[in-house]
């Protein structure tokens, strides 16, 4: 127990050092994968897993997942070509 807790301390340890002057890209990449599938995919795959909407309904929430998709794909490869290029 003690020594995993030992090795994820440094390694978060030897991340933040390593990556202290691109931290606004790792803040940038850690949100794309986090909070956008949060924010527009899970909550409509939810809605038409649990309250079966019709077709209109069906439409709308296909639409969000695929906007959602696509803003997660951009977002994700904005912030890994951001931490490539050491920004």
């Amino acid at each position: 127990k003690n020594g995993l807790r030992t090795l994820l301390v440094l390694l978060c340890t030897a991340v933040a050092i390593a990556g202290a002057r691109q931290i606004q890209a790792l803040i940038a990449l850690i949100g794309s994968l986090c909070c956008v599938p949060l924010a527009f995919i899970f909550p409509t795959l939810s809605h038409m897993r649990l309250c079966r909407p019709g077709l209109a309904g069906q439409i709308v929430d296909v639409a969000f997942a695929i906007f959602g998709s696509l803003l997660f794909l951009f977002t994700t490869t904005r912030a890994i070509m951001d931490l490539r290029s050491g920004v």
